[in-house]
């Protein structure tokens, strides 16, 4: 039958062979310690609350709910007089100079801009 092993020695084996080292055990450890880990924000930024985004997507769809009727109807309007062509033509450059527009009031800002 196969003998057990002893292993009631192994921490004193680790200590001694720690004290050989150098290590004692009124020692906690080499150098400062470690800083204190960073404090944990749970706080989400204003920009990643879904209430404020379904508040905005509302008031944007209430005030811009008569332009989209106007649109509506003018496009009902152009394609049963057979001119829906028109309208698009139109509307793409009304769309194209708003962009436009857009660009240059941007980059006249970025560049003028002075804190």
């Amino acid at each position: 039958m196969p003998q057990r092993a002893d292993y009631s020695e192994i921490p004193e084996v680790f200590r001694r062979a720690m004290e050989d080292e150098g290590w004692q055990e009124d020692q906690e450890g080499q150098g400062p310690p470690p800083p204190p880990p960073p404090p944990i924000n749970n706080e989400k930024p204003w920009w990643a609350n879904r209430r404020i985004w379904l508040l905005i997507a509302l008031f944007l769809l209430l005030f811009s709910f008569d332009w989209i009727i106007a649109q509506y109807v003018d496009w009902l309007w152009f394609t049963e007089r057979m001119y829906a062509n028109v309208w698009l033509t139109q509307w793409g450059i009304q769309v194209a100079v708003g962009v436009v527009a857009f660009v240059i009031a941007a980059v006249l800002l970025l560049v003028f801009w002075q804190p």
